[in-house]
């Protein structure tokens, strides 16, 4: 869109999406899609136009010298499929998304906010009073600051800051110097997280691992002999889980997967094994309410040893 602040009485429906101006962008549907693996230029990507729907295709990174992201209209959405489907990656200490004063309406949802090996300032940056917005579902990790910044005062008749994850982060992951609701967040550990103005509970969280059923260490099963396997999990507020184990095609075979949470299937089956592939998916909500607790035992698997291993 245009890169540049527009002045005047001027109604912007589309603009020139080609050096022709063959085509035309938002589509019919205000919807301008941005894909790239990764897409960079010079500069942030700036956005102008009120109104408009930016869509990451899942796979695409953002990566500018920059911010990924300026925003000065209001009414903006920038969003990918699905949790983590899209990635925005700050460079030169910049923020991932920076938004002007007083910008109204912003939603930003199911992004990935990567700073992994870059110096880099914030995730998403208000620079000025925040007029309602929604951030749901993104995930924040290994930035330089914060997740999410405000500067000014947030206001407005939505302010939804759900579903996210906030982990490995330089600073607290939400900075407000007034009251803000971020409850049903995930912190990055069990406990949840204690911020200033931010009232972060209740909070989720979900982390999982596997213990084996033999001799330590050896973590061995012979050609023809089995070995079973309980993978547990330590969670918070966790209404569904969705979730793929992986194990060697060439080394094991997989039983019938045995539930033992408190979860029922989502959907007509709680377990997916595919042998050619090598993965289990397991697919569960809570059957009353949500489930919370530390070393929860989720299910169990019995493998086969199939062929003679390395190690």
């Amino acid at each position: 869109g245009p890169q540049f602040p527009i002045e005047g009485d001027v109604q912007i429906a589309k603009w020139c999406a080609d050096a022709g101006c063959t085509t035309f962008l938002p589509d019919d549907d205000g919807k301008v899609t941005i894909s790239g693996t990764p897409f960079t230029q010079t500069g942030a990507i700036k956005l102008y136009v009120d109104g408009v729907n930016y869509y990451l295709p899942a796979g695409t990174t953002i990566q500018n010298s920059s911010p990924c992201f300026e925003v000065y209209a209001d009414n903006i959405k920038i969003y990918t499929d699905y949790p983590a489907a899209a990635k925005c990656v700050p460079t030169d200490g910049s923020d991932g998304i920076w938004v002007a004063d007083d910008v109204q309406n912003l939603r930003v949802i199911n992004l990935e906010f990567d700073g992994t090996g870059q110096t880099t300032g914030s995730g998403i940056f208000f620079a000025g009073d925040a007029v309602g917005f929604q951030v749901i579902n993104n995930y924040f990790h290994n930035l330089g600051a914060s997740g999410i910044v405000f500067t000014g005062t947030p206001s407005g008749s939505t302010m939804d800051i759900q579903g996210n994850l906030f982990q490995r982060l330089g600073a607290a992951a939400i900075v407000s110097p007034a009251a803000l609701n971020a409850e049903f967040n995930s912190w990055g550990v069990y406990a949840g997280a204690t911020l200033t103005n931010v009232d972060t509970e209740p909070h989720t969280h979900a982390d999982f691992y596997m213990v084996y059923e033999g001799v330590v260490p050896l973590e061995k099963v012979a050609v023809g002999n089995t070995i079973k396997y309980t993978v547990y999990g330590n969670l918070q507020n966790i209404a569904g889980a969705d979730f793929t184990l992986k194990f060697p095609t060439a080394l094991l075979d997989a039983g019938t997967p045995t539930n033992r949470s408190g979860f029922v299937a989502a959907g007509p089956a709680m377990f997916t094994v595919n042998e050619a592939a090598g993965t289990i998916r397991f697919q569960g909500d809570a059957s009353v309410a949500p489930i919370t607790g530390e070393n929860l035992p989720i299910f169990e698997v019995v493998f086969t040893g199939t062929a003679a291993g390395t190690g």
